[in-house]
């Protein structure tokens, strides 16, 4: 279900033309739209980038994705 909310808006974006703000806690959904993230935590901006650029922090890996084989397998699909 996530993945099809992530095509459809991303196709919008390609069709239109335009932007969206996404504010979502679902991270594979954010990583799976988005071309650049901000990672806010309690108000503060903790992490900013492109989804590549913050895939490959392990910190921001291991923050928001966790170190399980899920969030490999994730890591894997997005590319990178």
């Amino acid at each position: 279900m996530i993945k099809q909310i992530g095509d459809v808006l991303q196709g919008v974006c390609r069709e239109e033309g335009i932007a969206i703000l996404l504010v979502e806690q679902s991270t594979s959904l954010v990583l799976h739209v988005t071309e650049r993230a901000y990672l806010v935590e309690t108000g503060r901006l903790r992490a900013s980038g492109t989804t590549a650029a913050l895939l490959a922090d392990g910190q921001v890996r291991a923050a928001y994705l966790g170190t399980d084989a899920g969030s490999k397998q994730l890591v894997s699909e997005l590319g990178t």
